[in-house]
């Protein structure tokens, strides 16, 4: 935590970038850094940031492993994403993408943010929790200031506040683990509110009735004759609906399912949960199978989640 006039843009440029995403900060014009203040909560697969950089400037930074996602409080902040200009409001989430690289071209001395990190590769097990379909992405902006996405904006800051002293809550592994998958699961929702809708009105029955299956019980072994039994449909007309509706066959989709469950599961693991359990319990019966397509899929093998 900084809270004081360090007087010296390295200290704060370092301090913010290890707090969020390394990034560069070039103060406009030249100026002693004061009022600075930065705090961070790290939570598995996110961190949450709260900083205040003390005087007029700009930041670039790249991000390629993680969305960014920063709640203007106060001040001004002109974004540069890609080739669109965003200028933050109140209230209202900006969204960066892995991949792009971001510039503030305005960020004003008394400019307040919370911002939020997520590990992209955390990202699909949420749409597929959320919606039940995964390769979407956040919007640009997610407004916030509306009744049925407010809780959010509050929410997460909350849970910053958490980490200050050696002994807070997120310390504990399950606790941060849970916290962490609630955070998500509500930007999830509140970011993809109007998809989420349309999915849920537009779905074919059959796709519904099938998904509905999965989510209640992923670790049930699914025969194709089972599976169009439940839905009602021939075999071939399933597996259509399912290539229209969501763009994956119904085993890659229980696939999805399985593997999102598994990667809660192991955020929110304690010091007792080995890495063989896990799957097992969510229907992969061949590990070294099952720990070639996590890896694919996440990006790191189940062992090094469980040691972060």
């Amino acid at each position: 935590m900084i809270g004081t006039a360090p007087g010296d843009w390295d200290v704060v440029c370092h301090a913010a970038s290890d707090a969020y995403i390394p990034h560069t900060l070039t103060p406009l014009p030249p100026h002693v850094a004061s009022g600075v203040g930065v705090c961070s909560t790290e939570l598995g697969p996110l961190r949450i940031a709260h900083i205040r950089r003390g005087a007029d400037g700009s930041v670039y930074s790249e991000h390629p492993d993680a969305y960014r996602v920063y709640i203007r409080l106060s001040g001004d902040l002109l974004s540069v994403l890609a080739v669109s200009h965003v200028l933050s409001s109140q209230g209202v989430a900006t969204v960066c993408p892995p991949d792009m690289s971001t510039r503030a071209t305005r960020y004003s001395g008394l400019c307040d943010i919370v911002g939020v990190r997520i590990d992209h590769q955390y990202v699909d097990g949420v749409m597929v929790k959320v919606i039940g379909r995964p390769g979407l992405h956040y919007p640009d902006e997610v407004d916030l200031r509306r009744d049925d996405r407010a809780t959010w904006q509050n929410y997460a800051p909350s849970v910053s506040h958490l980490v200050l002293g050696p002994v807070g809550l997120p310390h504990y592994a399950l606790v941060a683990g849970q916290l962490s998958v609630s955070v998500l699961t509500a930007f999830g929702r509140a970011a993809m509110r109007e998809i989420v809708d349309v999915v849920r009105k537009a779905r074919p029955r059959m796709v519904k009735r099938e998904l509905d299956e999965m989510q209640d019980d992923p670790p049930l072994l699914r025969t194709a004759a089972e599976m169009v039994e439940v839905a009602g449909v021939s075999v071939r007309r399933l597996q259509e609906g399912f290539r229209q509706d969501v763009g994956r066959s119904p085993s890659e989709c229980l696939l999805d399912i399985r593997h999102a469950r598994v990667h809660a599961a192991l955020v929110e693991a304690d010091d007792s949960t080995t890495v063989s359990d896990v799957p097992v319990i969510w229907g992969f019966t061949y590990s070294g199978r099952f720990a070639w397509s996590y890896r694919h899929k996440y990006g790191l093998v189940r062992s090094e989640l469980l040691r972060r």
